[in-house]
């Protein structure tokens, strides 16, 4: 007897979005499917303003598609998921608020037992590498700490599925490449419940040295020109040969 494909994680079906501005329409996203299965780091990438960060919004359920659906986990999202989180690009830290009690603030929709909202915090505190700084607020720490917290709080909540827009851009290039090895190990690892991980991203060494499959999308009104599966061994050498064959190929398909 044949046995089932397994539902995927998540199902991007026909997604499209249009806004309203001043009484026009204004495409956005058309006609994007997709799909995220266990285990799977996935990259969106396409040219500026093209509409990936709108798509993870949709994703999110935190924006409502015009047309098309998402499922997560075989169920459409029709609201912010407890299985999802969303790491920002600007950090989103609130500034009175220590390392700790910003990584708890994650907690605060869940009905959880305060302690093990207390254990949570410690555990994915240490995960991220900041044991030792829970009481530092936002203003003592740098660029690089800040995004540790995000990552920290987002994981707090244990989520199936990493959502992540853009989450090094505002890094500097040394910061970013010493935090690359922790996001793939934020959605690869057996320490974290991450079953899956999307990353939205403008660099496409980035993309290629972090995911299994880069989803490249066209100009606006975004849609997908091609499913890029990244088949080169963990981890990866960006100075190979085999590495550029790839940038190159993404490259030459956005532009």
């Amino acid at each position: 007897m044949e046995s089932k494909k397994p539902i995927p994680i998540l199902e991007v079906r026909n997604v499209e979005k249009v806004f309203i501005v001043e009484n026009k329409e204004f495409q956005v996203i058309q006609n994007i499917s997709f799909s995220v299965n266990e285990g799977e780091f996935v990259g969106i990438i396409g040219p500026s303003g093209c509409g990936k960060s709108t798509l993870l919004r949709i994703i999110d359920g935190m924006i409502r598609p015009s047309g098309g659906k998402v499922l997560f986990k075989g169920k459409e999202v029709l609201q912010p998921s407890d299985g999802m989180s969303f790491v920002f690009q600007t950090f989103a830290l609130v500034p009175w608020l220590t390392v700790e009690q910003n990584v708890e603030l994650g907690l605060d929709s869940l009905n959880i037992p305060e302690k093990e909202k207390k254990e949570r915090v410690s555990k994915y505190i240490k995960f991220v590498g900041l044991d030792g700084f829970e009481k530092f607020f936002p203003r003592e720490i740098s660029g690089g700490m800040k995004q540790r917290v995000g990552l920290a709080r987002a994981l707090a909540r244990e989520p199936s599925l990493l959502l992540m827009d853009e989450p090094l851009s505002s890094l500097d290039e040394l910061t970013a490449r010493g935090l690359r090895d922790l996001l793939i190990r934020l959605v690869k690892s057996t320490e974290t419940p991450v079953e899956a991980g999307i990353i939205v991203s403008h660099n496409v060494e980035e993309v290629v040295y972090l995911v299994d499959k880069a989803i490249v999308l066209s100009g606006r009104p975004a849609k997908v020109i091609e499913e890029v599966k990244i088949d080169l061994p963990r981890p990866r050498n960006t100075k190979t040969r085999s590495f550029f064959k790839y940038v190159d190929r993404i490259i030459s398909l956005i532009s």
